[in-house]
């Protein structure tokens, strides 16, 4: 890339009148050797915003702007599989868009001006709340309660419960059929994780189940004697459905059915929401709600609300963003702040308050889920509109 050229879109940047094509082409330039003029321009902005003219201060400074933009790229490439990524055209570009807010960031972190909202930030969080992990609470049909965070498999392998139950070395639950499983009896079990959890889990006929935080599943441990594979959701969930026509897979949440027969697909259906969302990926999907019924294709989502009796299709739905949350990070796109307080409250298991009036702000961009919640706090405060406080398990908002 010509200098003129990373001038050009450096001040288009500045001005937030750069393209997502052009930020592509700027982080592509972060890569490569050749960084003096990056680091050039990033010394030109600090001296046009520093007053001090030490330019030894100014050299230090955009050192160390260039070398956090640099740990900042390598931890969303980390954050983010590159396969996934490459293949992914809204997360590619939402991952553009956030790496290139982390390099505004950085330097308005940077800068003295910004220096002292910073600290005032820090200084109001006296307690902070660390990201969710791998946790659930298994009951078996005997109504035994297992913590799977820290259930050894020596204790699961002992569960003949009409299943054979293990847990892998990435602490996924895994069902297989018994032999020994009694003919015409099914055990049901329930999966059901807290705030702050998340759980994978492998159903005996081997569809693989992600399951987001407060989330609950309730399925047979075998499926041997009933013609359909019949679950019940709670909360989210992400789907891998295994193949088998002659037994449809159905999952059931309050008031909806969804019918397949082998498909990926994101379900999402809380209990405090006043609508349901079923997204799908690969397949075909039918959608019951209300005594009606649609079939839903790939890059389509079917929306259902609690007052109303239609079920609503979406077409040429951003299905990465959909499911996200399954790739360990928080995707907005023009995200109103009571769905992101939402997403927040479920992660970090903590109850949002808000102080006067909801502020009318929207966000648009991906952090890692892997952030304690002032990193993410700090990161959404810059956006401008909005402050935030964490005091013990709340999340003050107010504008």
């Amino acid at each position: 890339m010509e200098n003129q050229r990373i001038k050009d879109i450096f001040s288009r940047y500045l001005q937030n009148q750069c393209s997502v094509e052009e930020a592509e082409e700027l982080l592509n330039n972060f890569h490569s050797d050749n960084q003096d003029h990056l680091r050039q321009l990033i010394t030109v902005e600090l001296n046009r915003t520093e007053t001090s003219g030490d330019d030894k201060k100014l050299e230090s400074a955009s050192v160390e702007v260039l070398a956090n933009i640099k740990k900042q790229i390598y931890r969303q490439h980390q954050t983010v599989p590159i396969s996934w990524w490459r293949n992914n055209k809204w997360l590619r570009a939402g991952t553009a868009a956030a790496l290139f807010l982390a390099l505004g960031t950085w330097i308005y972190l940077s800068l003295p001006s910004a220096q002292s909202d910073r600290n005032t930030f820090r200084h109001q969080t006296t307690v902070d709340l660390k990201p969710g992990q791998n946790k659930a609470i298994l009951t078996l049909s005997d109504g035994r309660r297992l913590s799977l965070d820290d259930q050894k498999n020596d204790r699961l392998d002992q569960l003949k419960d009409d299943a054979e139950i293990s847990k892998n070395i990435s602490g996924q639950l895994i069902y297989k059929h018994s032999p020994a499983s009694e003919h015409g009896f099914t055990a049901f079990h329930t999966l059901e994780t807290p705030k702050g959890g998340q759980y994978q889990i492998q159903l005996a006929d081997g569809t693989l189940v992600w399951l987001n935080s407060d989330s609950k599943l309730s399925y047979p441990a075998t499926f041997k004697s009933s013609e359909t594979r019949t679950v019940e959701l709670t909360g989210e969930a992400y789907f891998e459905v295994a193949h088998n026509p002659v037994q449809p897979f159905i999952v059931k949440t309050p008031g909806q059915t969804v019918e397949v027969l082998g498909t990926h697909f994101n379900m999402m259906a809380y209990e405090n929401d006043d609508y349901q969302e079923t997204t799908l990926l690969e397949g075909a999907v039918k959608v019951g709600f209300s005594k009606k019924s649609k079939i839903i294709h790939p890059g389509q989502q079917a929306q259902t609300r609690r007052n109303s009796s239609e079920i609503n299709i979406k077409s040429h739905v951003d299905t990465g963003r959909i499911i996200s949350w399954k790739e360990g990070v928080f995707t907005f796109d023009n995200s109103d702040i009571e769905d992101v307080m939402k997403q927040l409250s479920r992660w970090y298991d903590a109850v949002v308050v808000y102080q006067g009036e909801k502020p009318a702000v929207t966000f648009t961009g991906v952090i890692p889920r892997n952030n304690n919640l002032s990193k993410v706090l700090e990161v959404l405060e810059l956006a401008g509109g909005v402050k935030f406080k964490i005091e013990g398990n709340q999340i003050i908002v107010k504008r």
